[in-house]
C-alpha cells in the first residue's frame, strides 16, 4: 500500500461548520476542528469527532502528538477493509455522503460555549491527508 503524507495545516481564524473526511481506496483528507487548552499542567488537543487527542507540556508539544496521533489513527483506518470503513465512521457519527460530513461535536463544549475541564480553550482548524 503506498500512501503520501502531507503536512497538517492548522488555521487559527475559524472553525469549520462542518467537518470532512475524504476516503480513496488509499488515502484518507481530514478536514476536522481541534478543541484545545490547558488541563492541570499539560495541554491538550483532542478532536470529539475522531476520538483522537495528543498532549504536551507546551501548546506546541500537544499539537506534535496530536498530529502523530491522527496519522496513526488515518494509517490505520486505511488497514480496514472497505465495508468496515464505513461501519467504524457511522459508529463515531459520521455521514456518507459523496464525502463524509458532520456537524461540529459539542460534545466537550458547555452551554456558553466554552470548552469543559480546560483553562484558556480554543477551537483551531486542521486539514491534512495521508
Amino acid at each position: 500500500m503506498s500512501s503520501t503524507t502531507e503536512k497538517g495545516h492548522w488555521n487559527n481564524s475559524f472553525p469549520y461548520e462542518t467537518e470532512q473526511l475524504k476516503v480513496s481506496s488509499n488515502e484518507l483528507k481530514v478536514r476536522i476542528n481541534v478543541l484545545s487548552g490547558q488541563q492541570d499542567e499539560f495541554f491538550v488537543c483532542l478532536s470529539p469527532s475522531l476520538n483522537v487527542s495528543g498532549y504536551g507540556s507546551t501548546k506546541k508539544e500537544a499539537q506534535i502528538s496530536f498530529e502523530e496521533n491522527i496519522k496513526i489513527f488515518i494509517l490505520d483506518f486505511l488497514k480496514l477493509p472497505v465495508a468496515s470503513r464505513t461501519k467504524e465512521l457511522r459508529k463515531m457519527g459520521w455521514k456518507q455522503q459523496k464525502i463524509f460530513k458532520r456537524q461540529f461535536s459539542k460534545a466537550f463544549v458547555d452551554q456558553d460555549g466554552v470548552l469543559q475541564n480546560l483553562k484558556n480553550p480554543h477551537i483551531t482548524s486542521l486539514e491534512t491527508a495521508i
